[in-house]
Parts: C-alpha cells; sequence; structure tokens
C-alpha cells in the first residue's frame, strides 16, 4: 500500500473497520449462509481503511459468523504493517467478546490491528 505525500506519513495512525452483508447468486457456494441481523443470505466482508479512504485489508467469510469473530481475520491479515496504528473506529459489535467467551476483548489497536 503507498500513501500519497500529502499524507504525510507512510502508515496511518488512525484505522476504520466495517462490514457489510452481501446476497449471493442461486448457486451460492459453500460459503452462501444467513445473516440473521441483516436478514440477508450470503457472505459477510470486512474492510479496514485509513482515514484517507484507501484500503488496508478485506475478509471475506460466511455470513453466519458473528462480526467480533469474523474481525480477528482482518487484525491477522494485516499484523506488523501499521507500526503508527493507535486508533480503531468501529462499531459495538467489534467489542463483543469473541465467540460469546466473557472476559476475552480485542487486541489493543496499537500495532495489533495491522
Amino acid at each position: 500500500m503507498v500513501r500519497p505525500p500529502e499524507a504525510g506519513q507512510p502508515t496511518p495512525s488512525v484505522g476504520i473497520i466495517d462490514r457489510q452483508s452481501v446476497p449471493t447468486t442461486q448457486v451460492g457456494g459453500p460459503e452462501s449462509t444467513y445473516d440473521a441481523a441483516k436478514k440477508v443470505k450470503g457472505r459477510k466482508r470486512h474492510l479496514a481503511v485509513d482515514t484517507l479512504g484507501l484500503v488496508w485489508a478485506v475478509v471475506v467469510h460466511a455470513a453466519d459468523i458473528q462480526d467480533q469473530d469474523g474481525v480477528w481475520g482482518v487484525f491477522k491479515q494485516r499484523q506488523g504493517i501499521c507500526p503508527r496504528l493507535k486508533k480503531i473506529v468501529a462499531e459495538l459489535a467489534y467489542q463483543r467478546p469473541p465467540g460469546g467467551v466473557p472476559g476475552q476483548q480485542l487486541p489493543p489497536s496499537e500495532n495489533d490491528f495491522c
């Protein structure tokens, strides 16, 4: 990923993450499942972008995987790439414990997001 010179730094200090459930065709495939929250049969994708809108990570998986579980793929995909990252902006759904395990939280945002 190359950020333009006007960005000031080669890596972001703030990241934004969100997800979208998208329908699939009738054929669907093995990962075409139902997202009960969005009422969509298909797949779910998580995108991580910086404040310029540049994409830093994309993860696609079955729609029935909960957000707090699916976001780990984004963390793993970009780990170590963004040493300046200090803050991640996300919906509350990402802050729930993964797999419903009480007391387990997302990794600290510093150096763990990218």
